[in-house]
């Protein structure tokens, strides 16, 4: 967490291909390369040190009394994590399980 690394993100579609400058978590610029080549820079300022907007919205639904977020509610939550134990499970990676 300390130590100076890259940790750009890309992000590959059928149609296009996005790739994160910067730490993923906390983006910044961005490059957009379609499937003929052509390329588009966009920058973006971003304030905090990541996951502003997550935090912004645990805030905002405490404040509202909501147990879960409209924005992405806990079914979608879990059909995300679903997809991610998928993959996991597809390229064979698996975490240690602790003992209790």
């Amino acid at each position: 967490m300390e130590a100076l690394m890259g940790n750009r993100a890309t992000i590959n579609g059928s149609e296009a291909r996005i790739e994160i400058e910067g730490t993923w978590y906390r983006p910044t610029n961005f490059t957009l390369t379609d499937r003929q080549g052509t390329v588009q820079r966009f920058e973006h300022r971003c304030e905090g040190n990541g996951l502003r907007y997550e935090a912004e919205e645990v805030a905002r639904c405490v404040r509202a009394g909501l147990l879960e977020s409209p924005v992405v509610p806990l079914g979608e939550t879990l059909q995300i994590m679903s997809t991610m134990d998928e993959v996991r499970g597809q390229i064979g990676l698996h975490f240690p399980v602790a003992d209790s």
